[in-house]
């Protein structure tokens, strides 16, 4: 699956010079191969049906973090628009307190995002030109998620999802039999 992430930008921030006009960059992790949620149900449905529950319980796990790291990319997402939209408002203004709350977690969510997702390189670019013109003590209150961080807290828990807890895997397990019209018996 590739991502594509899109930032225009017209004027320089921080005080960096960047190219006019667009700025592109096509993200791809070919380390982490993503199926759509349909094709890794129907995946578990197999599973289940042949009573493999073992192999269908890790995919289940996979299929969680999964669906998170994409609504995490969706964030990002829109996280990017906001910081598009506002650019010459953030241009202006060089004191997070002064920006409207949106942009402020705008800019914050993505500093802690390009430490959290590698795979997006231009974040990382992003994090810079924002600890440039905001200063360090904002982003690593930010990345470290101290006291007084701006960062959208549907991000941080799907980018926070180390383990799956039981019950969701079942639950999730269950739904997808259900959908199958053979629900399981735990």
């Amino acid at each position: 699956m590739q991502f594509v992430l899109l930032l225009y930008v017209s004027e320089s921030v921080g005080g960096k010079k960047l190219p006019s006009g667009t700025l592109r960059c096509f993200l791809h992790s070919p380390h982490v191969v993503m199926y759509t949620e349909l094709a890794i149900s129907g995946d578990i449905a197999q599973l289940l049906q042949i009573d493999n529950f073992d192999n269908a319980f890790a995919r289940v796990d996979q299929l969680y973090k999964d669906t998170c790291l994409l609504t995490a990319y969706d964030l990002i997402d829109n996280f990017c628009e906001c910081i598009i939209t506002n650019m010459s408002y953030i241009s202006k203004c060089s004191s997070i307190p002064n920006l409207p709350t949106n942009v402020a977690v705008a800019i914050a969510s993505l500093t802690y995002a390009a430490s959290r997702c590698g795979e997006l390189s231009l974040l990382h670019l992003i994090r810079n030109l924002f600890r440039d013109r905001y200063g360090r003590e904002f982003d690593i209150t930010n990345v470290e998620l101290f006291a007084g961080n701006y960062v959208d807290l549907q991000l941080r828990i799907n980018l926070s999802i180390y383990s799956v807890p039981e019950d969701e895997k079942l639950m999730l397990l269950n739904e997808i039999a259900q959908d199958c019209i053979f629900p399981l018996e735990v």
